[in-house]
């Protein structure tokens, strides 16, 4: 694993592990008003907070990996997420340009820095 890709995904990782948890409670925040606005844009709203109370884990599985040079665990987690992502996307309609802008990023840079290109 090359030392960018690695340093690159401990950097992830601890953005990950600092991030996740202020988004989840963000999110919670926008239940009410994304159940008022949409059928089921609070529904949506609560998985992406789920999803986003999840990333602390994968940033803590990313650190290990790093120091393992195993990255195959980190690159699964990300598609994962990833793929919840496009579903939650479906589900919020404008609310995901509001909550999962931040969480696509980071994923993508996880499964970047995992990937080792």
């Amino acid at each position: 694993m090359p030392k960018n890709s690695r340093s690159l995904l401990k950097a992830v990782s601890i953005l990950m592990i600092f991030l996740g948890i202020p988004l989840a409670v963000w999110c919670i925040g926008l239940v009410n008003q994304a159940t008022a606005t949409y059928r089921y844009a609070g529904i949506g709203c609560f998985l992406a907070a789920i999803l986003n109370a999840l990333l602390p884990g994968a940033g803590i599985a990313g650190l290990v990996c790093a120091s393992r040079d195993r990255t195959v665990p980190c690159r699964i987690i990300a598609l994962i997420f990833l793929a919840i992502c496009a579903v939650l996307t479906v589900l919020m309609l404008s609310f995901t340009v509001l909550t999962i802008p931040v969480t696509i990023v980071l994923l993508i840079l996880y499964h970047k820095g995992a990937a080792g290109s």
